[in-house]
Order: structure tokens, then C-alpha cells, then sequence
């Protein structure tokens, strides 16, 4: 009984080092984003809100130097999968409201995304993570076309629009 209980103990505490490693892993992490921020161009916060910020970021990011410092400071921002690393990366950098402005090719009234630096800014960061290094160039514009095409339902877009559906569709008595 008293052995059970040691070979017990002993498996918890490696559990406890294993978990404790992992935080400090995570924390690195973390205290890296919030530092990597002082590595963007100066007066850029994100998430960018209007076209004129990203035309200003635009402007910035013409200079391989300044775009290598943005690279360095948002891939960070990571994720586990092509999609996860991506869709964060959009989140963290345009605001939804932005995002509903921009379709991949600029059709309609929208903008085209697929010229920006922030696009080639974006698959840099992917492919500078190690577990998505091996994203293609298709893959993450297919997520970068499903993030704009959906802008219009998050944040509570599709909410909003079956209530304003049924509202129509409601019978006059």
C-alpha cells in the first residue's frame, strides 16, 4: 500500500514539473507579444479601425525593415493550426468592422485584401511559426476569404439579421 501511494506521489510530482515547464513556456510566450508591441511602426495600433490606418500601415510597410519588425512582433501571436494562426492573426490585426470593408479580390464596393503587405505580412507570420511553417500559399487564402466573407456574422451581424428576417416575415393581424 505505502509503495502505491509513493510511485503515486512520484508520478503527480513529475506531473506538477511537466505542467509547471509547460506555463513557463506559455508565459515566455505571452510576456513576448506584449513586448513584441513596441515593435510596430510608431502611432499603429491594432487593431486597425479605418482604411486610412491600413493605407497608413501600407505606407509603413513598404519598408522591408519596418515589415520585418511588424513580422517579428505578430507571429508571436501564434496558434496550433494553419486556421487558428490565421484567424487570430486577422482578429488581432483589423477590427470586424474593418474586416466587413475588404473581400479577398475587391469586388462590389469592397476593397481587395489580396494586394495588401498586410497579406504578405500575415502568410509570413504563418510560416514563421514552427507547427504552420508548412502552410501554402491556398491555404491561408482560403482562410483569409472565409474570415472577410463571415465578418458579417460575428460580433452579433447574424443575430441581428434572422431577427430582423423574422421580423419581416411576421404575419399583420
Amino acid at each position: 500500500m505505502e509503495r502505491q501511494i509513493l510511485m503515486l506521489l512520484e508520478e503527480i510530482k513529475d506531473q506538477v514539473n511537466q505542467n509547471t515547464k509547460m506555463l513557463n513556456i506559455l508565459l515566455k510566450k505571452s510576456a513576448t507579444v506584449t513586448e513584441g508591441q513596441h515593435n510596430l511602426p510608431e502611432g499603429t495600433t491594432l487593431p486597425l479601425s479605418s482604411e486610412k490606418e491600413v493605407d497608413d500601415l501600407e505606407i509603413l510597410l513598404q519598408d522591408s525593415a519596418v515589415e520585418k519588425s511588424v513580422v517579428s512582433c505578430l507571429y508571436t501571436i501564434g496558434g496550433s493550426t494553419v486556421e487558428e494562426t490565421v484567424r487570430r492573426l486577422l482578429k488581432y490585426i483589423i477590427s470586424n468592422a474593418l474586416a466587413l470593408r475588404f473581400n479577398w479580390a475587391g469586388k462590389g464596393e469592397k476593397r481587395a485584401f489580396k494586394n495588401l503587405k498586410l497579406n504578405s505580412v500575415i502568410s509570413k507570420c504563418v510560416r514563421k511559426n514552427e507547427r504552420t511553417a508548412g502552410a501554402t500559399d491556398a491555404e491561408i487564402e482560403g482562410i483569409i476569404k472565409n474570415f472577410l466573407k463571415y465578418a458579417a456574422d460575428r460580433d452579433g451581424g447574424r443575430k441581428r439579421r434572422k431577427q430582423a428576417n423574422a421580423a419581416e416575415e411576421e404575419p399583420v393581424v
